[in-house]
């Protein structure tokens, strides 16, 4: 071992790693048929639990997560079958939407799972009319900074002599330690024309354009493509996600202002989306070797 080079290792680790994930997928997809059958009792194990975490190393948060992902998709066989292909995690963020399944097997098979989770809470309060127009997140934080916030709120209420939510209370801790978003530094020379990233740099704030997406901005898109129009005049600050959806063909209005773009329901991508979903794919799935039977 010691003798292999620094490439043949990388090679290995990333030959094995892709085996192993591979066939936990597969694992993992027979645990409903293991519960169905009760088969764990006939080998000596008191509980599915116990079957996953001696026999595949699978903690009971993911048996869980599994088996209520199966229930989700029990009548719905061309989604279920994908939990062995793309794994439970891809299927289970789409499981519960009223899309064709078809459409909803298009999506696994294609986007990341990051991309997948983002897509259904977007495509959920598009749907709902009577959900506010105001998101707001969830954040999971230990007992002793929820302590020390707190404490923080309390001395806030004390110097304001107002009540401060804890909203609020996070809001004036990030306006202290936020940098102020510097402005592009112009260049002594003025025969520049400045760039049409400097311009769209700061646009929303720094943050991703979907609608009501509170995400900092990560890709210039070009909403037009810019191998059919190779300009940047007509860019959108996305984040990786909905960067994501917007070549998957699942952003209607694309061409018009951010405020009017919708989700779609069907996956519309052109040639050139095509091409990069492959390289998304390639990027984010473990290239694994082909699985032989054991």
């Amino acid at each position: 071992m010691e003798k292999l080079s620094n490439s043949a290792l990388w090679s290995l680790c990333q030959k094995y790693g892709g085996l192993a994930l591979a066939y936990r997928k597969k694992f993992v997809a027979l645990l409903p048929e293991v519960e169905r059958r009760k088969l764990y009792k006939k080998y000596g194990f008191h509980s599915v639990y116990e079957f996953a975490a001696r026999v595949g190393g699978v903690s009971v948060r993911v048996v869980d997560e599994v088996l209520r992902t199966y229930e989700k998709v029990e009548n719905k066989p061309l989604l279920k079958a994908q939990i062995e292909m793309q794994g439970y995690s891809k299927v289970r963020a789409v499981a519960d939407l009223p899309i064709e399944e078809n459409k909803l097997v298009e999506m696994v098979k294609t986007l990341p799972k990051t991309t997948l989770e983002t897509y259904a809470r977007n495509i959920k309060a598009q749907d709902c009319q009577n959900s506010p127009g105001r998101e707001f997140a969830t954040l999971r934080i230990d007992k002793q900074t929820e302590f020390r916030l707190k404490k923080y709120q309390q001395k806030l209420e004390k110097e304001l002599k107002v009540p401060v939510t804890l909203n609020q209370t996070l809001g004036m801790l990030l306006d202290k330690v936020e940098d102020p978003i510097k402005e592009p530094q112009k260049r002594e020379s003025h025969t520049r024309k400045p760039s049409a990233y400097d311009r769209f740099r700061n646009d929303n704030g720094g943050k991703c354009a979907f609608p009501n997406c509170n995400k900092p901005h990560e890709i210039f898109h070009h909403p037009n493509r810019y191998a059919l129009d190779p300009s940047h005049e007509n860019i959108t600050p996305l984040c990786e996600e909905h960067h994501h959806l917007a070549h998957g063909g699942l952003i209607a209005n694309e061409h018009e202002s951010p405020d009017k773009w919708k989700l779609r329901s069907e996956m519309k991508p052109n040639e050139i989306d095509k091409k990069y979903l492959k390289y998304v794919q390639m990027a984010t799935s473990p290239q694994t070797p082909t699985l032989h039977p054991i």
